[in-house]
């Protein structure tokens, strides 16, 4: 595996959770609770896919999907400690 293309997947994942992060927006639009298990589950079939992963182009996708996934757990975990 090419070195370069492990710096394409961490910067994917960074980039997605960086811009979901701080404010989720379909949590006002849903119950911040239904955000946050649909951003786990969705992480962890995303984990799921990566661990079967036969090429490259399809550990990316998954990467993507667990980055989405993680941005909206994360920024709804945040709501739920404050309130």
């Amino acid at each position: 595996m090419h070195p370069g293309s492990l710096r394409c997947s961490s910067l994917a994942y960074d980039e997605y959770a960086a811009l979901l992060a701080p404010r989720d927006p379909g949590a006002s639009a849903f119950s911040v609770r239904a955000v946050g298990a649909g951003g786990f589950a969705l992480f962890a079939l995303a984990s799921a896919a990566c661990a079967g992963a036969d090429d490259l182009t399809g550990l990316l996708i998954a990467r993507c999907m667990q980055a989405l996934g993680a941005a909206a757990g994360l920024a709804t975990v945040f709501d739920l400690l404050g309130g």
